[in-house]
């Protein structure tokens, strides 16, 4: 039996952390046997919550506020980049010894150098706003990457002054509150540490009149997205930064450390966190009824998008995908479009062939489902189902908050498939070769739905299934 990897954050409060979903969402796509969670803890009982994680069975943690600091004491050894920034965020456990180490500065970095690649730490000064423990990672990052100074500026000042005390370094300048706007002047990079302009705070107030046109400003915030302070920027033409990629990429070694994957940061992952409807997957094999199901969330106003659709869209007459596949397989285009039948004989039996044609359409259906997503959120709903016939097969559960598996016993499946019109027992053997077993899907889903008992029983499971996650937190 696989032995489960349990990792997880601590904090408190911790029900706000992102952490979970983005490290599970990693664990789905990579199909790794782990888990992660989030613990709250307070305080007063970090140590002792410590000292159980060997009988917890827990290999690895991340920390949040308000153990970065604290934290020090319980650990067995703690890196010079901890040490440096005075914070810890990652802890590991190695033959029963707690090591401890701060991942913000190199996600600070690398999110900065992914969205703005042109930037340089040698550009010229940094202004930094804020003085608690984003600003240190943000401060050591930049002094190691070159930066030739940085213009430290908080509300409280004596603040600043101490963590100007602390690095010892002639490069960092710290100026008044007041002052905060002149600083700007010949300033190649802005950068907000502090919690001003997130949703529920006061905004950063700040003129951006005297920012040169060429500088970037890097707001960690990330709720909203966009702050007042890009939006001021991005309305002048200041290059911006969100926060959420720090999020990101300060999980990634992290996740490599306990799980050996160095997982990629991409658009993909960014929608998943930002999303707020709940996707369930629906999935199932052939002649078990999902495409009923279906319609039974439809009726209980639950939006579907189905992938099988899209892709008829895309490869119809005039869909966007017609000129790719063509080009891709020439030949296969007809006055209708795609000549799907014609297509299916040169990729089906051909691995390669096959990766060439999901390579064209899995980012253009991947773009429609995104639509889809954000329509649903316009129009106030909380659910979405994303129907796709082989979603295990294609990891396609890592974007989905939960999975729905439709079943029935194999004689009534087999009975199903083969009252279909050119449908034989070779075709179903072959069809039921590429599909994960029924058996392995009802065991990772998260529901089941048993369709051999009559469509009143299967809605009610439907039902409450919607229920059932309507009032999951």
């Amino acid at each position: 039996m696989t032995k489960i990897l349990k990792t997880g954050v601590v904090g408190w409060p911790i029900s706000h952390s992102l952490s979970p979903k983005l490290h599970n969402y990693w664990l789905q796509k990579y199909g790794i046997s782990g888990k992660y969670e989030a613990y709250a803890v307070k305080p007063e009982d970090l140590a002792a919550f410590l000292k159980k994680l060997p009988k917890k069975d827990i290999t690895g943690l991340n920390l949040t506020v308000p153990h970065k600091e604290i934290v020090f004491p319980f650990l067995d050894e703690v890196d010079d980049v901890a040490r440096r920034i005075g914070a810890v965020n990652m802890v590991t456990r190695r033959e029963g010894r707690l090591f401890g180490t701060n991942t913000d500065g190199y996600g600070f970095l690398t999110n900065l150098k992914e969205k703005v690649p042109s930037w340089k730490a040698t550009d010229g000064p940094a202004v930094i706003i804020g003085a608690g423990g984003a600003a240190r990672a943000a401060i050591v990052s930049l002094l190691d990457d070159g930066v030739p100074e940085i213009r430290l500026i908080n509300r409280t000042r004596a603040r600043a002054d101490n963590l100007a005390e602390i690095y010892n370094d002639r490069r960092i300048v710290v100026s008044d509150w007041q002052d905060r706007s002149q600083k700007l002047l010949g300033a190649a990079l802005l950068v907000n540490t502090t919690t001003l302009g997130m949703t529920g705070k006061p905004s950063l107030d700040i003129d951006l009149c005297d920012l040169p046109p060429h500088a970037v400003v890097y707001d960690i915030v990330y709720n909203p997205l966009e702050t007042g302070l890009l939006k001021a920027a991005r309305s002048q033409g200041n290059i911006c930064v969100d926060g959420l990629g720090m999020l990101l990429y300060q999980a990634a070694p992290a996740f490599q450390e306990w799980f050996g994957q160095n997982p990629e940061v991409d658009i993909d992952l960014r929608q998943h966190l930002l999303r707020t409807v709940k996707v369930i997957g629906l999935t199932g094999s052939i002649g078990m009824g999902k495409s009923e199901t279906a319609k039974m969330f439809e009726r209980a106003y639950v939006p579907v998008f189905d992938s099988d659709a899209a892709v008829h869209i895309l490869m119809a007459k005039g869909g966007a995908a017609v000129g790719r596949v063509e080009k891709a397989f020439p030949g296969v285009r007809s006055p209708d479009g795609i000549d799907r039948k014609r297509l299916g004989s040169m990729v089906f039996s051909d691995g390669e062939a096959l990766k060439k044609l999901e390579s064209i359409l899995h980012p253009m259906v991947s773009d429609m489902r995104q639509v889809f997503f954000e329509k649903a959120e316009e129009q106030g709903h909380d659910m979405v189902v994303v129907d796709v016939p082989l979603l295990f097969e294609t990891g396609g559960e890592a974007h989905c908050d939960y999975t729905v598996v439709v079943s029935a016993p194999a004689d009534v499946q087999r009975m199903r498939v083969l009252a279909r019109p050119d449908m034989t027992v070779t075709k179903l053997e072959n069809i039921l070769s590429k599909q994960m077993p029924d058996s392995e899907k009802r065991q990772r889903a998260d529901f089941i739905v048993q369709s051999d008992q009559g469509i009143r029983y299967a809605e009610d499971q439907v039902n409450h299934i919607i229920e059932k996650i309507r009032t999951t937190k």
